[in-house]
């Protein structure tokens, strides 16, 4: 009997692989208007948290809210204090 984590391990990898193997198939434009849908829905999702964290607030002041929040990402990130770590295969 495997470990859990060598469960879980070969399950991630599972998905990893049909992810790619699906992505493989796919036209330039259908990845770039998947690209588009993902980018849509953080967008969403960063809307929605705003929303939660002050329910008064109009949709503009959620919009300007997001805007900044970016902002001091893209800052973080130009300064070098986030990098993105890339997983390394096994």
């Amino acid at each position: 009997m495997s470990s859990p984590d060598a469960d879980s391990e070969a399950l991630q990898r599972s998905i990893y692989l049909e992810k790619v193997e699906r992505a493989r198939q796919m036209t330039v434009g259908e990845r770039l208007a998947s690209v588009f849908e993902c980018s849509e829905l953080g967008l969403e999702m960063m809307y929605a948290q705003i929303r939660s964290e002050n329910e008064a607030l109009s949709d503009q002041a959620i919009h300007l809210e997001a805007g900044a929040r970016m902002d001091r990402l893209r800052k973080v990130r130009e300064r070098g204090f986030f990098q993105a770590v890339v997983a390394q295969e096994h």
